[in-house]
């Protein structure tokens, strides 16, 4: 079994509590299969500015969850080269996932459009060639990216995708990448949040006291709203809407907030992943990313109004699809790790 891992991820987004569980659940699986696991705390300075201040209380809560991780040093910096030589001296095995890691941004004219991250290319996500730490990819997504990608970088992304030993990925658009680029067919594995039970690790009556102060009243049916942006309307009028990012919640306590709520109204990625972990009847609020629309199809989560959703809502089913989920997720990492002990 390989001694020490090493993930590299986009974990550092304190406000992004998906980015923040997926992290935290990768590592907490690959902590039962490997001696040490860290997570590589490479830095980008335009995705710090982009982030900003802590400007609520859940992002404050957001800030601790991310202190806590078992983290390396921290390097900020565009330049990725000293990162690259610790990783390549702590580790025995890289792991990059999940989230967009392999998300791209291009104009026409081959420039990267503004706001993309990923510049220059290779970067730490696309690492060069002349890396020698063996590295693999768990649930890797390329994002809703729609640009067409210039011949010239993606040579070079192909290059970089060809040093992994295997790519795992999370939907079909980061399959149909890599599958473009390197001729494989990348298995497909869950989002590392469906691997772990965080049950233990969640005060219930503590996350239930949390809703009441946002506004909950446990007297009616709760629906917890958890969206990206705009208004989603369409609730029962005798419910009690509670918006999630404006409760005082740490990540991990949102995780568990999807077993107190009677329903989930989201259009995000994450806040249906733990409504499906909850078996929590799940409603989604406005237009959906691909990526969710993709999760809904698989799960044959049934569209309607909260109350029709409520009553259709296939437990047993989304139970049993839980369950093979997890186990495709662990069987994987479970392989992996086997097929690299020294």
């Amino acid at each position: 079994m390989a001694q020490r891992v090493g993930i590299v991820t986009l974990h550092y987004n304190f406000k992004n509590f998906g980015a923040l569980l997926q992290a935290y659940a990768l590592q907490r699986a690959l902590k039962e299969r490997a001696a040490s696991v860290e997570i590589v705390d490479h830095r980008y300075p335009g995705k710090l500015k982009a982030i900003g201040p802590a400007e609520q209380e859940s992002h404050a809560e957001g800030l601790r969850f991310l202190d806590s991780l078992d983290s390396s040093p921290a390097f900020i910096s565009e330049d990725t080269r000293e990162t690259e030589a610790y990783m390549d001296s702590a580790y025995d095995l890289l792991v990059y996932g999940s989230d967009e890691i392999w998300k791209w941004r291009f104009s026409w004219t081959g420039r990267q459009r503004r706001g993309s991250m990923r510049t220059p290319v290779p970067n730490i996500y696309w690492p060069p060639a002349s890396m020698e730490t063996p590295r693999v990819a768990y649930a890797a997504c390329s994002g809703a990216s729609r640009s067409r990608i210039p011949r010239r970088i993606r040579r070079e992304l192909a290059t970089s995708l060809r040093g992994f030993q295997d790519i795992s990925v999370r939907d079909r658009p980061t399959h149909d990448l890599v599958h473009a680029m390197t001729g494989g067919s990348p298995r497909r594995v869950p989002d590392p949040v469906f691997l772990q039970d965080h049950s233990d690790e969640c005060d219930f009556g503590a996350i239930r006291r949390k809703l009441e102060e946002a506004g909950a009243d446990f007297r009616r049916t709760v629906v917890g709203l958890y969206q990206r942006r705009g208004v989603f309307g369409g609730f029962p009028a005798d419910a009690s809407v509670v918006n999630l990012r404006k409760a005082r919640l740490s990540p991990l306590e949102f995780w568990g907030a999807a077993k107190v709520v009677d329903v989930m109204a989201t259009n995000t990625l994450h806040g249906t992943i733990v409504s499906l972990v909850h078996n929590t009847p799940c409603v989604h609020a406005g237009r959906a990313l691909p990526k969710v629309r993709e999760l809904r199809q698989r799960f044959e989560i049934p569209g309607g109004t909260v109350s029709e959703v409520m009553d259709t809502w296939p437990s047993h089913a989304v139970a049993e699809r839980v369950q093979e989920e997890r186990r495709l997720g662990l069987d994987w990492l479970d392989q992996t790790m086997t097929s690299r002990r020294p």
